[in-house]
């Protein structure tokens, strides 16, 4: 029985305590596994621990260590399960985004030429025309951005020359004070990023981003509002409202 110990001199050592030879872990922590420190205390009172697992020099390994290592094995799977699962939702987010919305920048001989009419007529006067197609929902449509006397304007097109949606930068002095005041009633120390008129359909509003302080920390939103200065959420539109640091 000594010679089996001197094989495990890396894992075990021998002691006396009341005559009869035991097994003692080098580390004590061990007894704290639950499953481990079951299995020793039974055999404690027999002197040895029950065998039934071969090592790899073909000698018997204590029940203990072989629970110990099922105890690690199913951490490491409960481990990876977990990362494969975040990284699968992360995977699907991402998917559903690109199909909800995919904007592609195009040439003008590709938009349909009832659009090319439609925007024309509407803005003659038209500089630094780019065009692109969004696909939205199963819904095609075509977006011009464009300067006109110095601003931007962006304006959306269904196929057919329709308006969709227009986008127009305006200045400081073009929004409504009662947008004005109601950002002033949460914060004084705000700075207007940009602004932009908003007409879609029978809705017309403001979005604007702007630059705060809160706490501490310095924060950007973006906001859209209605014609009489309450804040708005179009479903259509998506969340028209985000805070980041």
């Amino acid at each position: 029985m000594l010679g089996w110990g001197s094989c495990f001199q890396e894992k075990f050592s021998l002691v006396r305590s009341d005559g009869n030879k035991r097994m003692e872990p080098p580390c004590r922590s061990w007894l704290h596994c639950s499953q481990a420190h079951g299995a020793l205390a039974g055999e404690a009172g027999s002197g040895w621990p029950h065998f039934s697992h071969t090592s790899g020099r073909g000698r018997s390994l204590p029940q203990p260590f072989q629970k110990e290592e099922g105890c690690i094995m199913n951490h490491r799977l409960i481990r990876i399960t977990l990362i494969l699962a975040v990284f699968c939702l992360a995977w699907t987010t991402m998917l559903w985004a690109q199909e909800e919305e995919q904007e592609t920048r195009i040439e003008q001989k590709e938009v349909p030429q009832a659009v090319l009419d439609a925007f024309h007529k509407a803005y003659p006067g038209a500089e630094k025309i780019t065009f692109s197609r969004e696909e939205e929902n199963g819904q095609t449509k075509y977006e011009i951005s464009f300067t006109v006397k110095g601003k931007k304007k962006e304006v959306s097109y269904a196929p057919d020359g329709k308006v969709l949606e227009v986008e127009e930068e305006i200045g400081l002095e073009e929004i409504p004070r009662t947008i004005i005041d109601l950002i002033k009633s949460h914060t004084t120390a705000f700075k207007i990023l940009k602004a932009e008129k908003i007409t879609e359909g029978d809705f017309e509003g403001y979005e604007l981003k702007f630059e705060y302080t809160r706490k501490g920390k310095t924060r950007v939103r973006e906001v859209l509002f209605d014609a009489q200065g309450n804040k708005v959420q179009q479903p259509e539109r998506g969340n028209s409202e985000n805070e980041r640091d």
